[in-house]
């Protein structure tokens, strides 16, 4: 396995033009998506995702006490290309998702979802965090997960 931290930490202009294209369409949810490697920076295809979190909210509110507009669950099939990804020739090196009117950052709830027991859920994958401030995607930030928690690895305004 790589080490996230010691990849080119840079995200293609395309790559981020769809992100925060797909940021804008699915705001008020937050969105959730998948960069694949290619190349450096990272410019492999841009595969949106499907947020499950406002059905499983709807469903068991108990288990799953915040809206899409506050928190992003991959589709179980999402899920799996994620996983297989890493035995394939371009493995997702990007999980990406939106925060609705708040800052491109890496929050607790982010580095719960990432990390088991305090072990990252996949140690090869940077975070990807878009700011979608009144339907408009802004800010992204990378980030690394590590046992420590998350660094910022890259920022763009």
């Amino acid at each position: 396995m790589r080490d996230a931290t010691q990849q080119p930490a840079t995200i293609s202009d395309e790559a981020a033009r769809q992100i925060r294209a797909h940021a804008e369409d699915c705001c008020p949810s937050e969105c959730c998506g998948l960069v694949f490697e290619s190349g450096v920076p990272f410019d492999g295809g841009v595969r949106r995702c499907t947020n499950v979190q406002e059905r499983l909210h709807r469903e068991e509110p108990e288990s799953f006490p915040r809206t899409a507009r506050h928190a992003f669950r991959l589709a179980d099939a999402d899920q799996l290309l994620l996983a297989r990804s890493f035995d394939g020739e371009h493995p997702a090196r990007v999980l990406y998702h939106s925060h609705i009117n708040c800052a491109a950052r890496f929050s607790a709830a982010d580095l719960a979802g990432a990390s088991i027991d305090g072990e990252p859920l996949y140690p090869d994958l940077l975070h990807l965090v878009v700011a979608v401030q009144d339907g408009v995607a802004g800010a992204m930030a990378l980030f690394s997960v590590t046992r420590v928690g998350a660094t910022e690895i890259w920022r763009s305004a």
